[in-house]
């Protein structure tokens, strides 16, 4: 069997893997998925207006083949550690490990803001 290293392994499409390298961060994908996070944990609806404005502002700039490693780990682990996010929630939330959404949809034509925060929201465990 031949072994291949991490640069030329294929790519992970789900987003689940867990980033060996920072390559996820400030991707358009990765900046659409905090957002899709934020408007998923916090009820408000301003809140979650301006979320949507901003994850498909960054969706417009996402290239369709481009999903980085690790893009769903990252963007849990930037709400999370975002202090002012985590006073918005009134009850701490675990996401999941594994991304809820299929990330290969975001960005496309048919692909639904709600629909999808509604999926992240519904797999959040809240205690």
């Amino acid at each position: 069997m031949v072994e291949r290293d991490a640069a030329h392994a294929p790519p992970d499409l789900s987003g689940n893997e867990p980033a060996r390298t920072q390559a996820g961060r400030g991707s358009p994908l990765r900046d659409a998925l905090v957002e899709i996070v934020k408007a998923a944990l916090v009820s408000e609806p301003e809140f979650g207006a301006a979320c949507r404005e901003r994850a498909m502002a960054a969706l417009r700039q996402h290239e369709a083949d481009e999903i980085p490693a690790g893009a769903w780990a990252l963007a849990v682990r930037e709400v999370e550690s975002d202090p002012e996010m985590m006073n918005r929630v009134e009850v701490n939330p675990t996401l999941p490990a594994t991304c809820p959404i299929d990330l290969r949809t975001l960005g496309s034509p048919d692909f639904d803001f709600d629909r999808a925060a509604q999926a992240i929201r519904e797999s959040a465990s809240f205690g």
